[in-house]
């Protein structure tokens, strides 16, 4: 075999020094290098991994909290509408309450009025029938006082009646 790598021109005892250096290099490149850059590599994989991984749940976290927020923004928004029907009902019940008191008292003062107007129309029918009652007996004794003729009792009859009219 000597023979046939002289015949080629390579010198065997040159090539055995460059395939012993080329393990010597081999093993320091795997050991000092490749070894070192296969961690490197690792621990970037593992970083861009937990970087996606990290991203992923904050997007997830991210959806969770708008889906927080519509809920909460859905539930205060059911609460106000609530709020306000409730609100609503009770000025309506309040507002009830009040037109019913006042149309009470509307009633009250209805009914008082009423009963002063009568009071006051009875009082003035008994002033009208004791003047008119004056009236009368004043005229009777102005007739008796007088003699009467046919035609001052006429005269009088007039008189009396002027006077109930004013």
């Amino acid at each position: 075999m000597s023979e046939l790598l002289t015949k080629l021109g390579i010198d065997w005892h040159l090539f055995l020094a460059q395939v012993v250096n080329f393990g010597i290099l081999a093993f320091l490149l795997h050991r000092f290098l490749y070894k070192p850059m296969l961690k490197i590599l690792s621990e970037r994989s593992a970083k861009a991994k937990e970087v996606v991984e990290g991203a992923a749940s904050m997007a997830q976290a991210k959806r969770d909290l708008e889906q927080e927020i519509v809920e909460t923004r859905n539930k205060a928004r059911k609460e106000a509408d609530e709020i306000l029907v409730e609100g609503q009902k009770k000025a309506e019940i309040i507002r009830a309450g009040v037109i019913a008191q006042l149309e009470k008292e509307l009633v009250l003062l209805k009914n008082k009025a009423l009963a002063e107007i009568e009071k006051e129309r009875a009082k003035a029918m008994n002033e009208a029938k004791n003047e008119l009652a004056s009236t009368v007996i004043l005229a009777a004794e102005k007739v008796l006082a007088r003699e009467v003729k046919n035609e001052d009792s006429i005269k009088l009859a007039q008189e009396a009646l002027s006077k109930v009219k004013e």
